[in-house]
């Protein structure tokens, strides 16, 4: 059996191979997959008090034919406005923002500086209330 650090490099190539991670991809972000898919996989959202805050969705505008959230989603919604349930923990509305790329590449270039630009709108439009 190999070490964890040659099981991980081997995460790490089969991932970049399947496309969920682009290539020459550190072995960090496969460990970071890895945390979250572990985090995921292991718990359940319940609050137990929302705040009066606002709260900003942001999601993939494009499928992945692993990651579906279709459940998720608000019936009889349009995916541009679906807050995937948010909708139940807010007092007030789910500003929802559509991202190019799926529920990976959103966060990869060339779609990553798009997202940092929505977040970074909001975070003004927050500061400015």
């Amino acid at each position: 059996m190999r070490d964890s650090a040659a099981r991980l490099q081997l995460l790490n190539e089969r991932l970049q191979s399947a496309g969920f991670l682009p290539p020459h991809a550190d072995v960090a972000k496969a460990r970071g997959l890895l945390r979250v898919f572990v985090a995921n996989s292991t718990i359940r959202y319940a609050p137990i008090d929302t705040q009066p805050v606002p709260i900003v969705l942001f999601r993939a505008a494009e499928a992945h034919p692993d990651y579906d959230f279709s459940s998720a989603d608000d019936a009889g919604v349009p995916i541009a406005q679906s807050t995937m349930g948010w909708r139940k923990y807010a007092r007030g509305p789910v500003e929802v923002h559509l991202v190019p790329g799926n529920h990976i590449s959103m966060m990869s270039q060339p779609h990553v500086g798009l997202l940092a630009d929505k977040i970074n709108t909001c975070l003004q439009k927050g500061t400015q209330q």
